[in-house]
């Protein structure tokens, strides 16, 4: 029920793999983009949306994105190795630091010696040529209703993905703005490990199933921010919680009536039979 891929049909999907799922879901849930760092085995991304969105929008993406990448290497099953980890940004210099963080990862993780020059994905406002990319993906379903047939040039469409400026950044002239982010990046050096980087032959020389060698398991800060904005931030997290789990209770009792807050979801309820 797969289409089989010439060697070209292939290369056109690989392309626009993950710019078109993050495009197509922006489309979708109204998404604003900042920065988007395609890495080897995962995703960087700085972006903003609202209440429930951020899940659907995590989930549409992380979907097509192992779809096509199963098409490609005739895998089944789950492609990611666990869901999304998101993080609260909470001004303007912990969104510059972010962005920063996003573009400089292929350097921080020593595979490459500048952003500029990693191959893949490393996308933000000012950075690039225009900050309205297209890329083109498989339109399946259509191929699908269509009969599945053996050429699929019919089939190929374009989402276009837009980046956002940063509050901080809005009426700049885009030329200024790149300066600014430029002036931004680096920053972590003095914690950069002074050995070669593995360079791009090494990059794709390096199997597509392959795992981090002493990944960071550290608890991750789950905001970013000023010290006053993150103890408001948390203080405001501990309210929300609580809420939910008064309006849970009340839910499983039986008053399905019952409010939750903005951007949380009901308890499944186990039913047996």
């Amino acid at each position: 029920m797969q289409p089989k891929l010439t060697l070209p049909d292939a290369k056109r999907i690989i392309r626009g793999t993950i710019g078109s799922a993050f495009a197509r879901a922006q489309q979708k849930y109204h998404t604003k983009i900042f920065a988007l760092v395609g890495m080897s085995n995962h995703v960087q991304l700085l972006a903003q949306t609202k209440g429930k969105n951020l899940s659907k929008f995590m989930g549409y993406v992380k979907a097509r994105i192992a779809e096509t990448i199963n098409l490609l290497t005739g895998k089944r099953g789950p492609l990611w190795s666990r869901r999304y980890d998101a993080q609260a940004v909470l001004d303007a210099e912990a969104s510059s630091d972010r962005l920063a963080y996003c573009l400089d990862n292929p350097v921080d993780a020593r595979l490459v010696d500048t952003p500029d020059s990693w191959p893949g994905l490393n996308l933000a406002f000012g950075m690039g040529e225009t900050d309205e990319i297209e890329f083109e993906y498989l339109d399946r379903s259509e191929w699908h209703k269509s009969g599945r047939p053996d050429k699929l040039d019919g089939f190929f469409r374009t989402a276009t993905l837009k980046l956002s400026p940063l509050a901080q950044l809005k009426g700049m002239e885009r030329s200024i703005a790149c300066q600014s982010i430029r002036s931004w990046l680096g920053r972590r050096k003095e914690t950069r490990d002074n050995g070669r980087v593995l360079g791009i032959e090494g990059i794709l020389d390096t199997a597509i199933d392959s795992r981090p060698r002493n990944p960071n398991r550290s608890r991750r800060p789950y905001a970013f921010g000023s010290k006053d904005n993150k103890s408001k931030y948390y203080h405001s997290i501990s309210i929300l919680y609580q809420a939910y789990s008064e309006a849970s209770e009340k839910f499983r009792a039986g008053q399905y009536e019952v409010t939750f807050p903005d951007g949380m979801y009901r308890p499944v309820i186990s039913i047996a039979s």
